[in-house]
């Protein structure tokens, strides 16, 4: 096999580190009047202590913030363990996304170690979001300033603190690789440099290495090579949509065998997401064709049917109290882009309208954690338009004389958009900080909870796929984990009382079950949860995280 374990850790590698290199486009030829950058080791030299300075401070926040995945990064961390483990066959086929958060685990556990690793991985790419973000506020409107406030719209924003918080893991590294796409798009489109239209197809590489719907980027990069280049620079466009598409199709090889079944939004998961009105819509002859058209393009994963009953869900979502001034500010400054003929503005809402709809258009229901990412490039639009629109109505009432904007007075009437918008939202930013994290234990909980375990167990059942994936990374002895979801259907739905029947045998003297919250999201879960611990006695419990280990008697 071409991408074997090994392999996919080095072109993750790979990608990143030429990414994180184009950032040196950004940096400038001279600091004042004595200091030269003028060479590619000495901005090397600034990225790597930029690097590793990011690195120590990501620690120190991850292990204050901690690692609370609540979707698929657990599984992510086990294939990061296959990764490395020279016994392990190759996980290519095996994976639901990307191999890139795999492969990058891989280096913040060898580095950080596996209790912190995940952690400190989370924090990185949250705090270089902020930043990057920051910079595509300051490319887009010219100015240094409206950076630090898009930096500071995004930092502050209840819905983003909470969301990448909440849900760790992907939002967050989405939110880095979407941050940093807008950021070199924008550039490509403006400043037409090869370095900036290379840090730009990286990034889309990136995402589209961690997560397959971020593929819609590379339609964004043929749409900035279209907006970059004139007619007569077409050698120049043909060289980097090349480059494009040896990227799209190197990182296709390694995603082809993901699929989860040609029927996947037919399939039994899926019934009753989408309303019977829309699918009698999808069926009616004026959408049907489009309809194949989504399936031609993107397959089992994408529907029409999705696309529109995600509409309300996603104006529900953009338009909650800690979002909606962010959003009207949005459409304001979109409009004005429009009609100003901004390219940047242009580019960066065609990256925000494709990764929006590539999510509607998914078979799932469009939520919070889908939308996270997005939240970047809203912040760095909202922060330009405060600076613009202003800026364009002074110019106006000097009535068009050759004078120059004082950037003060802007920077003032910025201060007070963004307070009254601090204001609007500060109150549920304060709630949430004080809200708990739906009580999902830490690696470090879940690491002492695995040392009260024997090293005699052979079958450690828990409730929930996540749990089990979390503790199969962090254990490293022969014992077989099961969650209760994955035999779902096996055991008997009432209650579970199946479960040590002779046919399943996992209630043997060596067999413990772990019972944690995620037994009390659901009644039948919590009804099955409660017949499985009722086969065996209490032996230790953890009530600061409601964890209870209870080893099998039956």
């Amino acid at each position: 096999m071409i991408f074997n374990n090994g392999t996919l850790i080095l072109s993750a590698a790979a990608i990143f580190i030429v990414a994180f290199a184009s950032l040196s486009s950004l940096i400038p030829d001279k600091l004042g009047k004595r200091i030269k950058i003028d060479s590619w080791w000495k901005k090397a030299g600034i990225l790597l202590l930029i690097f590793v300075l990011l690195l120590v401070f990501s620690n120190i926040l991850g292990q204050k913030t901690g690692f609370y995945p609540s979707d698929e990064e657990w599984e992510e961390a086990y294939f990061a363990k296959q990764l490395i483990d020279p016994s392990s066959e190759a996980i290519v086929g095996r994976m639901r996304h990307g191999f890139f958060f795999p492969a990058i685990f891989v280096f913040g556990n060898t580095v950080f170690g596996k209790i912190n690793g995940p952690a400190t991985i989370n924090a990185f790419f949250l705090i270089s979001a902020v930043i990057l973000t920051g910079i595509l506020a300051a490319k887009l409107s010219g100015k240094t300033w409206p950076g630090i406030v898009a930096s500071l719209l995004l930092a502050l924003n209840p819905a983003w603190l909470y969301g990448t918080a909440v849900f760790s893991g992907y939002p967050t590294l989405m939110s880095f690789c979407l941050s940093g796409f807008t950021l070199f798009a924008v550039l490509a489109v403006k400043e037409k440099k090869f370095i900036d239209y290379l840090g730009m197809i990286t990034f889309a590489g990136m995402a589209f290495a961690a997560k397959i719907e971020y593929g819609v980027l590379f339609a964004v990069v043929g749409i900035a090579i279209l907006m970059g280049f004139d007619r007569k620079e077409y050698k120049k466009s043909l060289l980097v949509a090349a480059i494009a598409l040896i990227f799209i199709l190197v990182l296709t090889t390694t995603i082809v065998n993901m699929r989860e079944g040609d029927q996947f939004c037919g399939s039994e998961a899926q019934v009753g997401l989408v309303s019977q009105k829309i699918e009698k819509a999808v069926g009616s002859s004026i959408i049907r064709p489009f309809e194949r058209i989504v399936k031609k393009i993107g397959g089992w994963r994408f529907s029409i049917a999705y696309t529109l009953d995600d509409i309300p869900r996603v104006i529900d979502y953009w338009t909650r109290k800690e979002l909606l001034p962010i959003s009207l500010i949005v459409i304001l400054g979109i409009f004005f882009g429009i009609f100003k003929k901004d390219k940047g503005i242009l580019i960066a809402t065609v990256a925000f309208m494709a990764t929006t709809l590539v999510y509607m258009t998914d078979c799932a229901n469009y939520v919070q954690r889908f939308a996270i990412p997005n939240i970047t490039i809203a912040a760095a639009i909202a922060a330009t338009t405060i600076r613009n629109i202003p800026a364009e109505i002074m110019i106006k009432r000097k009535k068009k004389k050759r004078t120059k904007v004082n950037e003060f007075d802007l920077g003032s009437i910025a201060v007070i958009i963004v307070g009254i918008m601090l204001l609007f939202y500060i109150p549920r930013a304060i709630n949430n900080l004080a809200y708990r994290r739906i009580e999902r234990p830490t690696p470090e909980d879940m690491w002492r909870v695995l040392s009260h375990i024997p090293d005699t167990a052979t079958i450690v059942m828990t409730s929930h796929h996540n749990e089990m994936m979390q503790l199969i990374f962090l254990e490293n002895r022969n014992i077989k984990f099961v969650s209760l979801n994955d035999m779902f259907d096996r055991i008997d739905k009432s209650d579970g009382s199946n479960i040590c029947s002779p046919e399943m045998n996992f209630c043997g003297e060596n067999s413990y079950f772990i019972y944690t919250s995620s037994c009390d999201f659901f009644e039948h879960t919590k009804k099955i949860c409660d017949t499985v611990s009722g086969f065996g006695e209490k032996i230790v419990s953890f009530d600061k995280i409601g964890v209870s280990i209870y080893r099998m008697v039956k």
